[in-house]
């Protein structure tokens, strides 16, 4: 696929508040040593299995991701 069959980027990248929050969220635990990329890639790539296809639950995801990779290090349920 080349960069002209890409949709364009939206004006803005993040569609509530929440999202960009859940976003940094995940920044600051891999700055923090909770994690790595490729374990997030891993996790995030499991989490969008099934994932709507206009992307619509994307950071949905995202925070289901990020709760599965806390979890299984023994973190407490965030709820």
């Amino acid at each position: 696929m080349s960069r002209s069959d890409l949709p364009p980027a939206p004006d803005a990248p993040f569609e509530a508040p929440w999202q960009a929050r859940a976003f940094a969220l995940a920044v600051a635990a891999h700055d923090a040593g909770l994690y790595d990329w490729p374990e997030w890639s891993t996790t995030l790539g499991r989490a969008l299995q099934g994932a709507a296809p206009d992307g619509s639950d994307y950071y949905d995801r995202w925070l289901l991701a990020l709760e599965e990779i806390l979890q299984d290090q023994g973190r407490p349920d965030p709820r």
